[in-house]
């Protein structure tokens, strides 16, 4: 049981992440400030596979320049919103589902590995925390959990490194 409401609770959050992230309001598409230069050509290639006939296939914004990276994920979108799913469900549905196979597999591998359930749960939390330790010192600063869920939950950019160089 425990289980399945470790999924439903990681299931819950990438939904509340996905359609944070990315949703259509008033028939104009709207995002968040860390995926617009991303988004471009990405949703002009998922409007490609769902109202065009991109075969073969390559990037709407780049002419004569194939698909490097990732492109049974844009093709399945476009399908799903071919078939009559708004862009902004089809990609976040898709992506929260995604996300949330991976943290459980995540959760999964760290039981195996370590005979704990608490060992994998965990890992699967520490995957939202980029590789840096910053956030320990953000969440300090803020002087109370009610005070650091709040400033949190008002980050409009990525927490800055405590490293000296960029190249993490």
């Amino acid at each position: 049981r425990g289980d399945w409401v470790f999924a439903g609770l990681v299931l819950a959050f990438s939904c509340f992440l996905m359609f944070g992230t990315f949703w259509l309001s008033e028939g104009k598409m709207k995002m968040g400030s860390v995926v617009w230069n991303d988004f471009g050509p990405n949703l002009s290639l998922v409007q490609s596979f769902a109202v065009g006939h991109n075969f073969p296939t390559e990037y709407p914004h780049f002419g004569g320049s194939p698909i490097r990276y990732h492109f049974f994920y844009w093709f399945l979108v476009g399908n799903v919103t071919f078939l009559g799913l708004p862009i902004d469900w089809s990609l976040n549905l898709l992506s929260s589902l995604t996300l949330t196979a991976m943290l459980v597999l995540v959760s999964v591998l760290g039981q195996v590995l370590f005979n704990s359930k608490a060992a994998g749960r965990l890992g699967a939390a520490l995957f939202f925390f980029h590789g840096t330790l910053f956030y320990i010192p953000f969440l300090v600063s803020a002087g109370s959990p009610s005070a650091a869920l709040n400033a949190v939950l008002g980050l409009k950019e990525w927490l800055r490194s405590i490293y000296q160089y960029p190249g993490e």
